[in-house]
């Protein structure tokens, strides 16, 4: 896997224009006992800013996809998924062998509250199924798979409190600033879907605002998103990827 070794960041982009991203290696962090939580991640946009496919970046050793799919997964996060849209074709058996189930969503353009509504459909019809054979009911911990640096222990401290607090809405902060990944309770799926999809999720959540935990964690990197090369080149320098 000496290819994904992130070197630069156009090295990177050259690397996901040109995409045969590598089956996924085990994950070297031990998953820790079930949360009670599915995993969501939001991968449909088009990456127009980044001109590269977010979900099959490399990040590391790793790709993008692959780094939040590990991390939901040692917080005890299953199933996880993955919607999918613009970058279908190039990340859908990515995703699988990373061990997520890939959500294409047709309507990716509509724009990420559509893709959230997309992946919450999809849990809520599994959930469904499965609760016919006694399965409770989970809340979702949604994640953007263009925040690969986001630190494992803020994914474990979102789940464990999700497991204090299962009826409410679980919101990350750093310095009183909201940011990822965010638990949303079952019960509010349906507050979600009947939303229309030009929504934002600032929208949802202010009509929440009596259900919301704000859950202070030590890691600035909630806020922020890898959206454009400039971006990615600080983050490489910020979590020191690819130093050796």
């Amino acid at each position: 896997m000496d290819f994904w070794i992130v070197g630069t960041a156009e090295t990177l982009i050259h690397q996901s224009k040109n995409p045969s991203p590598p089956r996924c290696e085990p994950m070297l962090e031990e998953s820790k006992p079930p949360s009670g939580l599915a995993g969501l991640i939001l991968a449909g946009g088009a990456s127009t800013r980044m001109g590269a496919s977010k979900p099959i970046m490399p990040w590391g050793d790793q790709t993008f996809l692959q780094a939040v799919i590990d991390k939901m997964k040692a917080a005890g996060v299953e199933p996880v998924v993955a919607v999918l849209g613009a970058h279908f074709g190039e990340a859908n058996e990515h995703c699988r062998s990373c061990g997520a189930a890939p959500i294409f969503h047709r309507e990716w353009a509509l724009g990420q509250f559509s893709s959230l509504q997309a992946g919450l459909g999809e849990l809520s019809k599994l959930q469904s199924s499965r609760e016919l054979d006694g399965e409770k009911k989970r809340g979702v911990m949604v994640a953007l798979v263009d925040q690969p640096h986001i630190a494992s222990h803020v994914f474990r401290k979102v789940a464990e409190t999700y497991k204090k607090f299962p009826e409410k809405l679980i919101i990350p902060t750093f310095q009183e600033r909201r940011g990822h990944p965010y638990v949303i309770p079952h019960d509010l799926f349906s507050s979600v879907l009947a939303m229309p999809p030009s929504a934002i999720t600032r929208d949802f959540l202010g009509a929440h605002q009596s259900l919301q935990v704000l859950l202070p964690v030590a890691d600035a990197g909630i806020l922020f998103d890898i959206d454009t090369p400039e971006d990615l080149f600080i983050a490489m320098e910020r979590f020191q990827i690819g130093k050796h």
